[in-house]
């Protein structure tokens, strides 16, 4: 599908999401990314790349704790975005309940 509709970012959002769930990180930050790039507007996408970046910066082999602040960072601002473009999204208490959690 991605191959055929290189401007479908609903295709690179599952993607992401999809390498999310194998547990490839670095793949789903990309295609999320590239989803967002495609919309700026996709809050599912916004979202997704959120999870990814929180899911980078709390793994316990990065010991580098000025790029798991940065990853943080990224991973609310991407909440933020998300939350902003979609104010009534589902599970929209946990993910305002993780932002308080990994800003403090």
């Amino acid at each position: 599908m991605v191959q055929i509709q290189l401007q479908n970012n609903a295709a690179y959002r599952y993607l992401g999401y999809c390498y999310l769930r194998l547990g490839d990180v670095d793949k789903a930050m990309v295609n999320y990314g590239r989803a967002v790039k495609i919309n700026d507007e996709d809050w599912e996408a916004h979202r997704g790349l959120g999870v990814a970046y929180m899911i980078r910066a709390i793994d316990k082999d990065n010991k580098d704790e000025t790029l798991k602040a940065r990853l943080r960072a990224k991973a609310i601002q991407q909440w933020r975005l998300s939350l902003e473009l979609k104010p009534s999204q589902p599970r929209r208490e946990r993910l305002i309940k993780l932002m308080r959690k990994y800003s403090e």
